[in-house]
């Protein structure tokens, strides 16, 4: 392709928006190799197996408690 990709061993980062506290939410990624017509070119989640779920949650827990006896 001639735009939208990055050399190889290139650091992207994103910026997430804002997420809610306590929402049930779900993120996957993946990414597409382009090499010469001699190589294999495609996704990268040939192994993946869907999303993965999780929850923002900023409360933290209580310290835990150390007892000696």
């Amino acid at each position: 392709p001639s735009s939208g990709y990055v050399g190889d061993n290139v650091k992207v980062t994103y910026t997430a928006p804002t997420l809610p506290e306590n929402t049930l939410l779900r993120m996957r990624a993946w990414t597409r190799s382009h090499y010469g017509s001699e190589w294999l070119a495609g996704p990268s989640n040939g192994s993946t197996t869907g999303w993965c779920y999780f929850k923002v949650d900023s409360q933290a827990p209580d310290p835990p408690t150390i007892t000696f006896n």
